[in-house]
């Protein structure tokens, strides 16, 4: 059981929790707040999977509160609120002349999420299905490029599978993204796995999302040489997670990961650290 309580927890660390196939007990819940960000970049993965210079080197951090509630043995609510700081600074030593970005800064709101997630099965095999509703935020800065989240509604459905050792885990999942106001529609496809080794837990995981190439959102061009939240991105993701389990209350994370091949996303890892507090 203590195992089943940790996994719980594990599995949460990536993407919000929403690939799980676990869910909480009745009335138990789980908190977490991490700092992830990728430190200055200056490319992107061009539409064409090659490399593309920035004209402003970008950065971006993200304060990020994450929650689970059961309101079953079979059925879990959760919610993710990030808060995204973003800057863009000097001018890369690849920028053309004629330079049409802003240096700046934009914080704020990101795209906060809710989902539901509801487990199938009783036995060795967990299998859950989880709908989750991505809420649009519009704040973004015309002069620097900077966006804080996509302009639009995203209704997200996804199926995961999984299973659950004396001193490991892993599970698989897969899912579809309806985006609004002209935004292509997603396709992602995912695992992750998981080590127990004393205290810590070591976790692998990639995913795949791709784009359908089927919107046609017009979008401001500095937003456009940014690529903060534009259009058609996708990525072939690697990365690695560990956890600390302080006690059976709390514990804490790291988490280092990024697109080992993508389209209009950043060629630049992410890091992620935090702490997390769970009751069952």
């Amino acid at each position: 059981m203590r195992f089943l309580l940790l996994l719980v927890i594990f599995v949460q660390l990536s993407h919000a929790g929403a690939q799980s196939p676990w869910t909480r007990s009745k009335a138990g819940f789980y908190t977490q707040l991490g700092w992830h960000f990728i430190p200055t970049y200056e490319t992107l993965y061009a539409p064409d999977g090659e490399s593309r210079s920035l004209e402003r080197t970008l950065s971006e951090h993200t304060i990020q509160l994450y929650g689970e509630y059961g309101l079953s043995n079979r059925t879990t609510a959760t919610i993710c609120v990030p808060f995204r700081l973003l800057n863009a600074g000097d001018l890369t030593a690849d920028a053309a002349t004629g330079v049409q970005t802003e240096a700046g800064r934009l914080n704020g709101l990101g795209n906060v999420s809710v989902a539901a997630r509801h487990r199938f099965t009783n036995g060795a095999i967990a299998c859950s299905g989880t709908f989750q509703v991505d809420f649009p935020v519009a704040k973004y800065n015309l002069n620097s490029g900077l966006s804080l989240g996509y302009d639009a509604l995203a209704l997200k459905p996804m199926c995961s599978i999984g299973k659950g050792y004396a001193q490991a885990y892993w599970f698989g999942y897969t899912g579809y993204a309806y985006r609004s106001n002209g935004f292509s529609h997603t396709f992602n496809l995912g695992a992750e796995g998981g080590l127990h080794l004393g205290r810590f837990w070591i976790i692998a995981f990639s995913e795949w999302l791709q784009p359908l190439f089927n919107g046609d959102v017009l979008l401001t061009e500095n937003n456009h040489r940014t690529g903060l939240y534009v259009n058609n991105q996708g990525y072939v993701s690697v990365g690695f997670k560990s956890i600390f389990d302080i006690n059976r209350f709390t514990g804490a994370f790291f988490s280092f990961g990024g697109a080992a091949a993508g389209q209009l996303v950043p060629r630049s890892p992410g890091l992620g650290v935090g702490a997390f507090f769970k009751w069952e």
